[in-house]
């Protein structure tokens, strides 16, 4: 089957949709799919990259607002057309982004089935954005929601802030998997390890990797990244020394904070896979 997946980033650039979208990806061509992926040349440069293609889009919101949403050029609009005409199903990630709407959109007049994953309901940015994008939800998220063949949420709280606002179409609940083989529980010994490679002290430690926004909470932490802070009942904790959207955490160190890195160079050519 030939399946189209658009979203508004992939990676390098870091984010929730990208990584979940890379693993969907990654896991259909493992079965034997034709896949396509669609999203903004962002921080990449615009062009081919396997079977995945990056479209020009001005990114000033995200940069300059901290909004993640980037604005397509018409080559880019152009170009998810085509692919939309190749594909047997669309798979659009989130509802609100200019490539979902004009995905949709293309699905629609070309009678190519869509399946649209709402991974997210508000994010709060603030008393005036925040009532923006509550109106850009109750318009342009609702009609690109019906045009939808089926739609799939990741938490439950997404159909609920849905249906307030007159959405009452159901989504299929499938919520966010786990790499199995990523992620693994680590021994006592592993444990011990670690924390002497990294002199942690022989107590309970929590961490909170991600990118400091409001959503994640980063509003009720501490302000400091500096070294590690006791709190109650021997514990410990250290938060992510990062700029939000623009760098990644690799590896602790000793005893505070996090290690940043900036997110890999990637080469894009702009020929189409055959």
């Amino acid at each position: 089957m030939r399946i189209l997946t658009v979203t508004h980033y992939m990676p390098p650039h870091l984010g929730g949709i990208e990584m979940v979208a890379d693993a969907l990806v990654r896991g259909l061509a493992a079965r034997g799919h034709d896949t396509r992926w669609v999203a903004s040349a962002v921080p990449a440069r615009p062009g081919w990259d396997g079977s995945r293609l990056r479209v020009p889009a001005w990114n000033a919101l995200e940069a300059r607002a901290g909004l993640p949403y980037p604005l397509w050029a018409a080559r880019g609009l152009r170009d998810l057309d085509r692919q939309v005409t190749l594909a047997d199903v669309v798979h659009v990630h989130d509802c609100l982004y200019m490539g979902s709407a004009a995905a949709v959109a293309s699905a629609r007049r070309l009678g190519k089935p869509v399946l649209l994953t709402q991974h997210i309901g508000m994010v709060p940015y603030g008393p005036v954005l925040d009532r923006v994008e509550r109106l850009a939800y109750a318009t342009l998220g609702r009609a690109v929601l019906a045009g939808a063949d089926k739609l799939v949420a990741c938490a439950p709280h997404v159909p609920a802030f849905f249906a307030e606002l007159g959405v009452a179409r159901p989504f299929e609940l499938i919520r966010n998997g786990i790499d199995a083989e990523r992620f693994v529980g680590a021994s006592r010994e592993r444990r011990a390890a670690l924390r002497a490679r990294y002199d942690l002290a022989d107590r309970a430690w929590s961490s909170s990797p991600g990118r400091l926004v409001a959503k994640k909470g980063s509003t009720r932490w501490p302000p400091s990244s500096g070294p590690s802070r006791p709190t109650r009942r021997g514990r410990s904790s250290s938060w992510p020394a990062m700029a939000p959207w623009r760098t990644c955490s690799t590896a602790p160190r000793a005893r505070a904070g996090w290690a940043s890195c900036r997110p890999p160079r990637c080469r894009s050519s702009t020929r189409s896979p055959t």
